[in-house]
């Protein structure tokens, strides 16, 4: 199978029987940003799309609840702070904002809140990193904060036991 435009530093997530690819990045004699969102349906073996409210690469995705929240990224130079939510239940879309833009973060949902942790805020001039770890509880949609020992950018993270490691 192929996406329905090919591209890299997209964000993917599974909700349900479905498994999105969104946005994305392209060089094709000048600089393409994505809004695209390829939907996958394993039951069906049916692909769809749908669109982001903005082009944007290095976002990151995660499922919480019934929802994916496909947060962040860039269209350079500077980095977004929306964030574009599908709703699994009602089969639909809404957006939403986090504190500070950035992209190429850290993202995770743990029991009812996600993770949003470091990034990079800018990419011109140079690159400014953040140490920001944003919390949001998914029941209350508030947001807590806390810090990573440094600033980082691009980095994996995973659950271990009860640990979350960026």
């Amino acid at each position: 199978a192929e996406l329905s435009e090919g591209r890299g530093y997209l964000a993917s997530a599974t909700l349900g029987d479905k498994v999105f690819f969104a946005g994305g990045y392209w060089w094709d004699n000048g600089d393409y940003f994505s809004n695209r969102v390829d939907i996958y349906n394993n039951t069906t073996n049916t692909w769809s799309t749908a669109s982001l409210s903005e082009a944007r690469q290095g976002l990151c995705a995660t499922a919480a609840g019934n929802k994916i929240y496909f947060a962040g990224g860039s269209n350079s130079p500077n980095a977004s702070n929306k964030i574009d939510i599908y709703d699994g239940t009602t089969n639909s879309w809404s957006t939403s904002t986090f504190n500070e833009g950035k992209e190429y973060f850290g993202c995770i949902t743990v029991a009812n809140k996600i993770y949003w942790a470091g990034g990079i805020n800018s990419s011109s001039p140079g690159q400014i990193k953040s140490f920001q770890v944003e919390i949001r509880d998914i029941n209350t949609q508030v947001s807590t904060y806390n810090c990573l020992s440094q600033a980082k950018a691009a980095f994996g993270t995973v659950l271990r036991g009860n640990e979350i490691v960026f």
